[in-house]
């Protein structure tokens, strides 16, 4: 079974736009994935980014209702070609 390799991004977040403009990015082997919250930035694999992207460092599911939240940054998205996501941060929701 094919992963999705998809994620579903809020950006509204921060802002006063209400037109709720949520985004899906897709990525695969190809992109460059960095946990930002490690000093200078670290890459990590595909599988590391997926289970950040899916739950929390505490477990939870990553969505709003847990509190807890993963935030991805797209840095450059090239949906042919190489992207660079960055995880930026874990917020209290």
């Amino acid at each position: 079974m094919q992963d999705d390799n998809q994620y579903l991004a809020d950006s509204d977040t921060n802002t006063t736009n209400t037109t709720n403009t949520d985004v899906l990015f897709t990525y695969d082997s190809d992109d460059t994935l960095i946990d930002s919250r490690m000093s200078g930035g670290k890459p990590i694999s595909m599988e590391r980014f997926e289970a950040l992207i899916n739950k929390t460092p505490a477990g939870d599911a990553n969505d709003v209702s847990s509190g807890n939240q993963v935030q991805v940054q797209a840095v450059i998205y090239n949906i042919d070609g190489t992207s660079v996501f960055t995880i930026t941060s874990t917020s209290a929701g």
